[in-house]
């Protein structure tokens, strides 16, 4: 998955499971919690971690984890952050 540096950027996961589990986004391993720059949003199971204006350092592996008493499952992806293209520029 990528990603524009300076476009605000959404992953989703979706989590069932009961009891209702606990979710909590990491990148690359370490939870976010409540950095300003992302957005935490569950809404009858559809979990969303938007990532408000990326830049270079915010690529990595971001992964959603849903625990509660009998177990956890997790789902990992890689978001690579791209410079925006500028097609005005020229190569001499």
């Amino acid at each position: 998955r990528s990603t524009t540096v300076g476009y605000s950027t959404k992953l989703l996961c979706s989590v069932r499971g009961f009891p209702k589990p606990k979710v909590e986004w990491m990148k690359n391993q370490m939870i976010i919690g409540d950095d300003p720059k992302f957005r935490q949003i569950c809404v009858q199971g559809i979990c969303s971690l938007e990532i408000r204006k990326p830049g270079n350092f915010d690529g990595g592996v971001y992964t959603c984890r849903a625990k509660n008493d009998l177990g956890e499952a997790v789902v990992s992806c890689k978001l690579e952050v791209k410079q925006p293209a500028n097609p005005d520029a020229e190569k001499k």
